[in-house]
């Protein structure tokens, strides 16, 4: 694997580091690149694959993984805007570019930020999008829960739940505790995210969550589902609504997609 660590290269080494001696680990084919990288310049497609190549070198094998963290910093780094469908698609482009030089199987991970309302998901355009296979979220308080909000060839679920524990690394010169956050080895009971703690709803999302409950296992079409919600008065003046609801009940975990159906998260 090979982190592009375009924000706090020395927080994911501080981790690792965390894992390895909590975990006995040594030898780890990992590596991390801090340094920024520019994804709208044509450039970055050699300053990726020539430093995977070299740590193919160093480890011996082909890497399978590519870390980005976070996207909208490789997007920024020359004066990018993440809000802008343009340099999201071009910056989507050159890393489908790297895709097709490296190895068939390789995986390319984006790391970004919600909004300030997490329900709307990823934050600034959503046109990178469409070259997303699957999108993943991860919310939860003292309980983190994985949840895939977007996939081509599987449904929307939760995929893990975890805990977070601080593990000290060791002491500094004032020997104040050197720390880091790993997630922890503690078992989590398995159980939708949704039974852990009851999510709130306005009074539209209780609504459509309602009528897509009483169509029973088999769920409603988009087109149906916002025909019912029109006759009940909502989404008549802004249709948007209707796409804001749904999503909403998809990222607190209660409704999940196939196709063109949706179903309630049993």
């Amino acid at each position: 694997m090979v982190i592009f660590a375009l924000e706090r290269g020395d927080l994911y080494r501080r981790r690792f580091q965390a894992y390895a001696q909590r975990d006995g680990l040594q030898g780890l084919p990992i590596a991390v690149a801090d340094a920024v990288i520019d994804l709208l310049h044509p450039s970055c497609v050699d300053i990726i694959v020539s430093t995977v190549r070299e740590a193919e070198r160093n480890f011996g094998r082909t890497v399978g993984l590519i870390g980005i963290d976070t996207f909208a910093k490789g997007i920024a780094a020359n004066g990018g805007d993440e809000d802008k469908a343009r340099d999201q698609n071009r910056a989507a482009a050159h890393l489908r570019a790297v895709h097709t030089r490296l190895a068939s199987g390789i995986h390319i991970a984006l790391v970004g930020h919600t909004g300030k309302n997490e329900d709307r998901g990823a934050r600034g355009s959503n046109a990178h999008l469409g070259d997303v296979d699957v999108m993943v979220q991860i919310s939860g308080d003292a309980i983190k829960a994985a949840t895939v909000t977007k996939a081509n060839d599987q449904p929307e679920r939760v995929i893990a739940e975890f805990k977070l524990e601080v593990y000290e690394l060791g002491r500094d010169e004032d020997d104040d505790a050197i720390t880091t956050a790993i997630v922890s080895t503690d078992a989590v009971d398995a159980q939708p995210t949704h039974n852990l703690r009851q999510p709130k709803l306005t009074a539209n999302q209780k609504t459509l969550f309602a009528m897509l409950h009483d169509a029973g296992k088999s769920g409603l079409l988009t087109e149906d589902w916002n025909t019912i919600a029109r006759a009940a008065g909502i989404g008549c003046h802004r249709r948007a609504d209707l796409t804001d609801i749904r999503n909403a009940l998809k990222s607190k975990g209660l409704v999940r997609e196939m196709g063109d159906r949706w179903m309630v998260y049993h």
